[in-house]
């Protein structure tokens, strides 16, 4: 697991939702942000709900990265309180 001073210059994908509603469209954006060379630093789940934290240490083009996150967003169906929060 990379420490916050690991982190300087990369980007940070926080996904969270549902378990029983909002895994496929978790699945999809994990896949996509895999594919880019994000890597899941943890995972965490509780009751229903869901994290995933990915990171990116060498910090991709972050407009062309959320153009295409939001595409895949648009074909899914998913909860209201499924989030993607990049940074």
């Amino acid at each position: 697991m990379a420490s916050s001073n690991d982190l300087n210059g990369s980007h940070v994908v926080l996904i969270s939702g549902l378990i029983h509603q909002d895994l496929q469209p978790a699945a999809l954006l994990i896949s996509y942000f895999l594919s880019i060379g994000f890597q899941i630093q943890s995972t965490n789940l509780h009751d229903t709900n869901f994290l995933y934290t990915l990171i990116n240490p060498t910090g991709s083009n972050i407009q062309s990265m959320t153009s295409n996150y939001l595409e895949i967003l648009q074909k899914v169906k998913r909860s209201t309180v499924f989030s993607v929060a990049v940074q």
